[in-house]
């Protein structure tokens, strides 16, 4: 049996060369080996919307006056008086710290009834072409800086202009220092800003 088995391959390989010989296992492979990685879905880019948390989300209570932290410091100048609680000295709007004035009308708003005399009181404290020196509180309202605004005697503006009975003490942030300066019967005849409690 060995015998014919050898002729058989001898002839073959008289006939057809070393190809006829090889045996299937050892024909190279025709298909190109595909890994699993490349035959799945390309990832989907990442989604363009930007996460937002619940926390961002919520709009924040907002202080009657939007009381935010700015950096301490002082300032020094003739003012420009806007109304009976806020100046502009050297190009920076001044609120003055736990005064209420009555308002000059801004934005179609009316006048309060006092407004202008507030203005009028305000500017007479403080002088015509006089400075003013205001030492800031850390804060701003209403994209104003707050403090407590100085004329060249040395006297508090806002509490002359409360002595005078002009405007009244705005307790919730005053912390009621001007409270005992309010005239009788300033109260009776201002109005008193829902914001700053009795």
């Amino acid at each position: 049996m060995y015998f014919f088995q050898t002729l058989s391959l001898l002839a073959l390989w008289a006939c057809y060369g070393p190809a006829a010989t090889t045996t299937p296992a050892q024909l190279p492979s025709q298909v190109t080996p595909v890994s699993a990685r490349a035959m799945m879905t390309p990832a989907q880019p990442p989604s363009q919307v930007t996460p937002v948390s619940v926390h961002a989300m919520t709009t924040p209570a907002q202080p009657a006056l939007q009381v935010t932290r700015v950096s301490a410091q002082s300032l020094t100048g003739v003012p420009v008086v806007i109304d009976g609680d806020t100046v502009r000295v050297a190009g920076k709007l001044v609120r003055l710290n736990g005064v209420d004035a009555e308002e000059i009308g801004h934005f179609g708003q009316p006048d309060e009834p006092h407004g202008h005399a507030a203005r009028a009181a305000l500017q007479a404290i403080i002088g015509i072409g006089a400075e003013v020196h205001c030492r800031l509180n850390n804060e701003t309202a209403y994209r104003r800086a707050v403090g407590i605004c100085f004329n060249r005697q040395g006297q508090d503006v806002g509490a002359e202009l409360i002595r005078h009975g002009h405007a009244l003490d705005c307790g919730r942030y005053s912390g009621g220092r001007y409270r005992s300066l309010e005239p009788d019967g300033a109260r009776a005849t201002l109005i008193q800003k829902p914001y700053c409690g009795q």
